[in-house]
C-alpha cells in the first residue's frame, strides 16, 4: 500500500488558469503564487471537504499551517519536491 501511494504522488502535474497555479497529484493540490510559494492545499477528490488549509514559510522554510492538525504526508511530499523545507511539519508528529 504504502509503494502505491508513494507511487501515485510522483505523478505530480502542474496546473494553471489565468487566476490560478497549482501542482496537483492524486490525493493533494497545492495552490502556489505568482513566485512559486506555496500558499495553501485541499483534497484533490473531495476538495476542502476532505481537508484544506493555508500554509506560511519564510524564505523555503514552513513556519506555520493551519486547518489540519498534521499536516498531509501528500501536501509535505509536494512541497519538498518543489524546494521547500518542511521540518516544522514533521516535527509536529
Amino acid at each position: 500500500m504504502t509503494d502505491l501511494r508513494e507511487a501515485a504522488e510522483a505523478a505530480l502535474v502542474y496546473k494553471e488558469t489565468l487566476t490560478m497555479r497549482w501542482y496537483e497529484s492524486p490525493e493533494w493540490t497545492v495552490f502556489i503564487d505568482e513566485e512559486g510559494d506555496p500558499l495553501g492545499f485541499e483534497h484533490t477528490q473531495y476538495g476542502d471537504e476532505g481537508g484544506s488549509g493555508g500554509l506560511w514559510f519564510d524564505g523555503t522554510h514552513l513556519v506555520d499551517y493551519d486547518g489540519v492538525c498534521d499536516l498531509p504526508k501528500g501536501v509535505i511530499s509536494i512541497c519538498e519536491r518543489l524546494g521547500f523545507n518542511m521540518d516544522y511539519a514533521k516535527e509536529n508528529k
